[in-house]
């Protein structure tokens, strides 16, 4: 599925998981880089349509964000370092190797920051986890820290697998019974490597 963010940028959500799909705002990233996020409004737009915002707390965010367009744009760039430490992290468990200190120690400082505001709530008859008080700036980046600590702690992580296709890139949670996806996205990646193997294969068939 892909969600239009203010009619400039597509956003993709089909990673499976809210903190891969973040790791996917950098489209091409091994040919001809494409940054998704790069104001602050977009920031927010992404959060709303992954889930992580409410529509009210956007309104609240832009507010502040224009109020404070030197700490909107601290954000922005807290986002991108978050988002290519986080890029590197699952990459490592992706490939089943231990991700690098520096980037651990990225993710804990902004994890650290966000910690004091999460909260155990009650709605509608069952607990539920919530950030308390007013938003503040970098709060489109709280749900994608718990996200991150939701796959990670969890099994969930043995899913984790890197798009197969060449210069992809891209990251995703398999969730097939047998653990068969090997594509981001099959209209996509999928079909590009399916071409690739039938011209490998047409121009050995030249060759011999």
């Amino acid at each position: 599925m892909a969600v239009k963010a203010q009619q400039e940028h597509e956003f993709a959500f089909i990673a499976g998981m809210q903190c891969v799909d973040f790791v996917n705002t950098l489209r091409g990233r091994l040919e001809r880089p494409r940054e998704l996020l790069r104001t602050y409004s977009d920031v927010v737009s992404w959060s709303v349509a992954s889930g992580g915002l409410s529509e009210a707390d956007a309104v609240t965010l832009r507010t502040l964000a224009k109020g404070d367009p030197t700490g909107a744009e601290m954000v922005v760039q807290r986002a991108v370092e978050l988002r290519e430490a986080l890029f590197r992290i699952l990459l490592a468990v992706a490939r089943r190797v231990r991700p690098a200190p520096r980037d651990l120690d990225a993710f804990n400082r902004e994890l650290e920051k966000a910690s004091p505001h999460g909260r155990l709530l009650w709605q509608d008859g069952a607990p539920a986890f919530g950030w308390c008080g007013t938003p503040t700036l970098e709060r489109p980046l709280w749900s994608v820290l718990r996200s991150t600590v939701e796959l990670l702690v969890f099994d969930q992580r043995q899913r984790l697998k890197e798009c197969e296709e060449q210069t992809c890139a891209w990251l995703f949670v398999d969730e097939t019974r047998n653990r068969s996806r090997r594509w981001c996205d099959m209209g996509s990646c999928g079909n590009r490597a399916k071409a690739r193997r039938f011209r490998a294969r047409a121009r050995k068939s030249t060759d011999d």
